[in-house]
């Protein structure tokens, strides 16, 4: 590189203020391209990033705006949900003094009492006998099969409900099986589990299947069976 004025056979030292222009070899001039075409491209990508960053700071702006919206949107719903919850406690509170009135009123008529307290379920029928299970799960070897046998011990009531035969049946069913659960500590099985798990548990578990329920002249009446011994 060489540092020249308007004598062109003399040179200055670069911090000098004679020279005017400066003269540079190929390679010299080839890095400075190199360079300058860096620096350009350095230029170009940042624009882009420029740009990116405008059209972020634009999605950011859209983005809050639609937050805004959704959460009005989020509070509008909270309340008709609050609202609809607070409806159903006072209808569910409705419904629970009148099925307690219907109780108590049934309970009078058939002579239970304390009328306030017991749960209208009077026993009618009760038998007690054991019931075989056996089936068939595959086994270690690949096409062998292993047979499991158990024998339940098992009780089949028949007893009659404080719900009117005029009340919808849907609605009673309903009704029975919370009975059941509240006052007996039953759960509803549509059928015994053919598998090792339930019967391992057998013992830990109270449960009653086959519910049929069954209109008569006035009060619907109920057939279960349970393995537990219900007291009355």
């Amino acid at each position: 590189m060489k540092f020249q004025g308007k004598n062109f056979f003399l040179e200055y030292a670069e911090h000098s203020e004679e020279w005017t222009k400066v003269t540079l070899t190929r390679e010299e001039f080839e890095d400075f391209r190199k360079k300058e075409i860096s620096l350009e491209e350095v230029k170009r990508e940042n624009h882009l990033k420029d740009l990116r960053i405008l059209e972020l700071e634009n999605l950011l702006d859209t983005n809050k705006s639609e937050n805004t919206k959704l959460k009005n949107e989020q509070t509008l719903l909270k309340s008709e949900i609050e609202e609809k919850e607070n409806q159903n406690k006072i209808l569910t509170s409705q419904n629970e003094n009148l099925l307690r009135m219907n109780r108590e009123r049934s309970n009078a008529e058939r002579k239970l009492y304390p009328k306030k307290l017991h749960n209208g379920y009077v026993l009618l029928h009760q038998e007690s006998y054991n019931k075989n299970y056996n089936f068939k799960v595959k086994g270690d070897y690949r096409g062998s099969y292993k047979t499991f046998n158990y024998n339940l011990e098992l009780s089949k009531y028949r007893l009659e409900t404080p719900y009117l035969c005029n009340l919808e049946l849907n609605f009673i069913k309903n009704l029975i099986l919370d009975d059941i659960k509240k006052y007996y500590d039953l759960d509803y099985l549509n059928e015994i589990p053919k598998n090792i798990e339930f019967f391992n548990k057998i013992k830990i578990l109270n449960f009653f299947f086959n519910l049929k329920i069954i209109n008569s002249n006035k009060y619907y009446l109920i057939e279960f069976n349970t393995n537990k011994n219900l007291s009355f």
